[in-house]
């Protein structure tokens, strides 16, 4: 007898005679087998059921070598259970590994994604010894775009910000095989730029971002702490919408507003400041995902204290957005991208074993 054979008949001998030869009912070492979905005390160590044939082989060791007439219906229906089993443990097995597969794929580009934060160095060209400071300020899944294993990562947020006042916006997700920088100009002057590898070179020559004051709000509070609740109260007084990528809308979608700014930012002694001295970046979300930044801000200039707002995309798609219903900004779908441009794309492989 073959290795595989002899084992088939421990396994047979051991379930029958530690069970029916003690007095147990067959039915009731069936059922036991059910629920607990394991080999009864006694039995050989082995390996959880991997294939038909082992099971079966000990079926028929039961069936043939010890098993009387009276017990052949439930051994049947334990041969039956076992098939079952042994073909829910195989599918099991083969969905575990496709998902570990997927998970250690999915790991892997969102460490490349999370290295990727110190790729771009960033310059201000009117001060070029000032340092800026890159950091992220969100991380996300976006559910509803997953098609692939490689979608299914955490994207990033990333803001450039000089003295505290963010200048540059950076999405950063993995897309057809690449890791995607997608950079937009928040700054109110062109003079930010970002070089990667010393090779590729990010210069707008003009702005895409367009301030507006508030109609109907408050002076900025003196305290802090209120001007941060006035900010959050003005934010909901806008919506937005993603107009989608198809020439008829069809994928149009409404975007919530995130409950929590992603950044802000003040002045140390907003007394002595001019321009804005307070500040939030707030957004528009598909889930987690931005699509859409609104910026509220607290300026003193000549006309006094007030407020002013403005959108910038985190997205190829169109966008609408509205102040109490009535709209106030749109965004072309599919834009231009050009390193002279304010929306510009920087991509690169990923790397794969």
């Amino acid at each position: 007898m073959n290795t595989l054979g002899s084992e088939s008949l421990k396994i047979g001998r051991t379930i029958y005679r530690t069970n029916v030869d003690a007095g147990t009912d067959f039915s009731a070492l069936f059922f036991s087998w059910l629920k607990s979905n394991d080999l009864p005390a006694g039995t050989p160590q082995v390996a959880r059921p991997k294939t038909l044939r082992l099971q079966w082989q000990a079926v028929c060791c039961i069936r043939n070598k010890e098993a009387s007439m009276q017990n052949w219906t439930t051994t049947v229906l334990l041969s039956v259970f076992l098939v079952f089993q042994a073909i829910a443990g195989d599918s099991a097995t083969a969905q575990k590994t496709k998902d570990d597969a997927q998970e250690s794929t999915a790991t892997a580009i969102s460490r490349q994604l999370l290295a990727s934060q110190t790729w771009p160095m960033f310059r201000c060209e009117v001060a070029p010894t000032r340092e800026m400071k890159l950091s992220v300020i969100l991380r996300y899944t976006n559910m509803t775009r997953i098609l692939n294993p490689e979608e299914n990562v955490s994207g990033l947020v990333m803001l450039c910000a000089d003295q505290g006042r963010p200048v540059a916006a950076i999405q950063v997700y993995a897309w057809d095989g690449k890791v995607c920088h997608e950079l937009d100009l928040l700054a109110r002057q062109p003079h930010y730029t970002a070089s990667y590898e010393r090779r590729v070179k990010w210069e707008p020559k003009q702005i895409a971002i367009d301030y507006h004051q508030l109609p109907n709000a408050d002076a900025p509070s003196v305290q802090s702490n209120r001007r941060l609740r006035q900010m959050k109260s003005y934010a909901r007084r806008f919506a937005c919408t993603l107009t989608g990528w198809n020439p008829d809308n069809s994928d149009r979608q409404e975007l919530r507003l995130m409950p929590s700014p992603l950044y802000r930012y003040e002045i140390a002694d907003p007394s002595q400041a001019l321009g804005s001295f307070d500040g939030t970046v707030f957004a528009f979300a598909q889930g987690t995902d931005p699509e859409t930044l609104l910026l509220i801000e607290a300026i003193r200039d000549a006309r006094g204290e007030h407020w002013e707002y403005a959108f910038s995309r985190a997205t190829s798609g169109g966008l609408e957005a509205t102040l109490d219903g009535v709209q106030v900004w749109q965004a072309e779908k599919d834009p231009p991208m050009h390193p002279r441009l304010p929306h510009f794309k920087y991509e690169r492989s990923l790397q794969t074993d």
